[in-house]
């Protein structure tokens, strides 16, 4: 920390100071806060040096979050954390101080430990962001980043990418994204630059790699979490504009095979028109005439592709379905969980008294089935919506969709 000034408070209560500063029972004597009013603000905010910034919601909710947008801008070079002392248990005033650029908050309420460990993670966290800074500053001199878009060069991504494999043991999930076909000539480098920048961790790996690709290295992912930072970047770019990944694990891997497993993913979406494949090695299972029917785009045959479902019904999704009915049926507290299957549809459902959680597998014909996941209820984490081809359903994949789905549900209690 530094010796001064570690807290800047803007708030328009004269006696607040004072209260925050007996909350923060464990804060050091050399530690101080410097008070601003909101009118104050605004001019003198940037010339104050302090770690974190504490926005006092005010009595008109609109003054807190325009102030909140105004410190984002003026303090874009100080990497400071904004963090909202709320009044009032607002969720929707809460979310939008999170939108405009609050990092935290807490009621003014809470107890002295609560305050106090929210104000000591964000000044870790100011700390934090001033060192990657600072590494990201020399990565960009001696060539490691791209100074247009900040993302790592592909010349280094062998390098980086073992270095973290082997750091994190080869867990996770790599993913090589690309434009289709038809709208390289208008795709926007600086939009998908941010869209990617607004979807992954500050933790994940993204590469610029060559042709128009990107390589992102999602850590401690799963192929359900993978699909739902795809669809994350493709609303923020444009939920209309067609952007294809090939997926794969990172088991047991190097950079090299995963390079080449994630790009013959990307190839088969390219060629499928898939929004995403996920990379299996390919096992004779007399499945792969799925792939060259929708690649041919002619004479389908409906009814080999209602017996491929069938199978696929059958020898995974019913299996997987009734084997983790029954493993999370003792684990889920005060949780009911049924599954059933129709003719088109698979059903795998989580209730209590406050929320329900669907996941739907549809099959709409042709070599595909869409995956919908809804929850019902307050917090309710984000629903989804996928398609996955007929021949990459196996179970390793099923499980990992139902069991993030599951997790998602747990979230919420």
């Amino acid at each position: 920390m530094s010796l001064k000034n570690n807290i800047l408070l803007i708030t328009d209560e004269t006696d607040f100071s004072s209260k925050l500063y007996e909350k923060l029972v464990l804060l050091r004597e050399k530690d101080s806060i410097t008070a601003l009013n909101y009118e104050e603000a605004s001019r003198q905010a940037k010339t104050i040096e302090s770690k974190v910034i504490i926005v006092h919601e005010h009595k008109i909710q609109n003054k807190t979050l325009n102030l909140i947008v105004d410190l984002k801008e003026l303090d874009k070079d100080k990497n400071r954390s904004i963090i909202l002392a709320a009044e009032t248990k607002d969720r929707d005033f809460i979310l939008s101080a999170y939108d405009e650029g609050a990092c935290e908050h807490f009621y003014t309420g809470d107890d002295d430990f609560e305050i106090l460990l929210r104000l000591l993670n964000c000044i870790k966290n100011s700390i934090t962001k001033v060192c990657s800074n600072r590494d990201k500053n020399i990565m960009e001199k001696i060539g490691i980043i791209d100074e247009e878009t900040g993302l790592y060069k592909y010349k280094y991504a062998e390098l980086i990418i073992d270095e973290e494999l082997e750091r994190t043991k080869n867990n996770g999930i790599f993913l090589a994204l690309s434009p289709e076909e038809n709208g390289k000539s208008t795709f926007s480098l600086y939009k998908m630059t941010t869209a990617l920048k607004a979807s992954v961790r500050s933790d994940d790996i993204v590469i610029l790699a060559n042709g128009m690709k990107f390589y992102i290295y999602l850590k401690n992912t799963d192929l359900h979490g993978a699909a739902v930072v795809l669809n994350k970047i493709k609303d923020i770019y444009d939920s209309e504009y067609k952007i294809k990944a090939g997926i794969c694990d990172v088991k047991y891997k190097d950079f090299e095979k995963i390079e080449r497993d994630a790009l013959s993913a990307l190839g088969e979406a390219l060629l499928t028109n898939e929004e995403f494949v996920f990379y299996q090695e390919k096992e004779p299972d007399g499945e792969d005439w799925i792939v060259e029917e929708v690649v041919n785009n002619h004479n389908k045959n409906f009814k080999l592709f209602r017996q491929t479902y069938q199978k696929k019904l059958e020898r995974v999704i019913i299996p997987v379905f009734f084997r983790l009915q029954k493993s999370y049926e003792e684990r889920l507290f005060n949780t009911k969980i049924e599954q059933y299957t129709e003719d088109n549809k698979s059903v795998f459902r989580l209730k209590n008294e406050n929320q329900t959680s669907t996941l739907k597998i549809i099959y709409p014909g042709l070599a595909k089935v869409l995956i919908q996941i809804i929850h019902e209820g307050l917090n309710t984490p984000e629903n989804q919506e996928m398609t996955l081809p007929l021949n990459q359903i196996d179970q390793k994949v099923l499980v990992s969709i139902v069991e993030s789905f599951i997790k998602e549900f747990k979230s919420t209690l």
